[in-house]
């Protein structure tokens, strides 16, 4: 199976090298307009492999023709946040380059499956969609997985226990639209109301619904590229390995408590075909109401963007 990441920045390094871990994969191909990025990641990575025992083969290029036969391909290409910028603020300038490699997928990997990073991810995964003209099910975002794990972490921290013992839902935008569904976030099934106080938690869902931006002014230049390398890995590797994993994506609302058009987070099903269903688990009506209000935000952008 062929993966083909076409940005060889950091999110698109990081994601590289863990799915070049997880064995699963044949081949990745780096992709990268800036000359030699893509190639000197791909032959590090490579020299990386012996020591983990994987015989997956790497290659870079400048050249989107190497997309070619590729069976899943991530978008991570595009502008990074600096300090100050809003999501929304990257929209113009993403949405080009992003419209360019949709342009090229569709000509040279038509029957791939993507996977869209390149922030705002809900809009311009509906955009790829669109340009793309490929089923919904082929088409996912990568969002509502770091969200996850970002509330997974605050979650299992404040309550000094192992992060994979905590069970999160967060639906939604990314980011500052976020709806985290807290009678799904659990510790060993036990919903974590019971073990934390409301404003405990409620500190924990801003902590996570402003990650992305405390790691961007940290860093000064940049943002973060170790948790949404991670977050591509687990989508990649559920459709690799056709696993039937529920994961929150970016997926398109087609009648979804009573949502129809647009790309939005909500838990699904990710195996070979991409997204093989979507869930749709049991809201209160200030969660409903909180979801709604992210529909209607990201509604607003598709139709700047011309989009369905």
């Amino acid at each position: 199976m062929k993966l083909t990441i076409v940005g060889a920045g950091h999110v698109g390094g990081q994601a590289a090298f863990t799915c070049a871990l997880g064995g699963a994969l044949s081949e990745i191909v780096l992709i990268d307009v800036q000359a030699g990025l893509a190639r000197g990641k791909a032959l590090d990575i490579q020299h990386a492999l012996p020591l983990a025992g994987s015989g997956t083969r790497l290659s870079g290029s400048d050249r989107l023709d190497a997309l070619v036969d590729s069976d899943i391909v991530v978008i991570t290409a595009g502008f990074a946040r600096r300090p100050g910028m809003q999501r929304h603020d990257l929209l113009r300038q993403n949405a080009e380059i992003v419209a360019n490699i949709a342009a090229a997928v569709t000509r040279y990997a038509p029957a791939s499956r993507i996977i869209l990073v390149t922030n705002p991810v809900n809009v311009l995964a509906s955009l790829v969609q669109r340009i793309t003209e490929f089923p919904a099910q082929r088409v996912c975002g990568m969002g509502g997985v770091l969200d996850n794990a970002r509330l997974a972490a605050g979650l299992a921290s404040a309550m000094g226990v192992e992060p994979a013992r905590v069970e999160t839902l967060v639906i939604g935008d990314h980011g500052e639209h976020m709806v985290p569904v807290l009678g799904s976030c659990r510790l060993d099934g036990i919903p974590v109301g019971q073990r934390l106080s409301n404003a405990e938690i409620e500190s924990i869902v801003r902590a996570a619904r402003h990650a992305g931006t405390e790691i961007v002014e940290l860093f000064g230049n940049g943002s973060a590229y170790f948790a949404p390398g991670m977050a591509v890995a687990a989508v990649v590797q559920a459709i690799a390995r056709d696993t039937k994993q529920v994961l929150c994506c970016s997926t398109r609302a087609a009648g979804h408590y009573g949502l129809t058009g647009g790309y939005l987070g909500l838990p699904v099903t990710i195996g070979a075909a991409g997204v093989e269903s979507v869930l749709t688990p049991e809201l209160t009506a200030v969660e409903e109401t909180a979801l709604r209000q992210a529909w209607e935000y990201l509604q607003e952008q598709d139709r700047f963007l011309g989009n369905d």
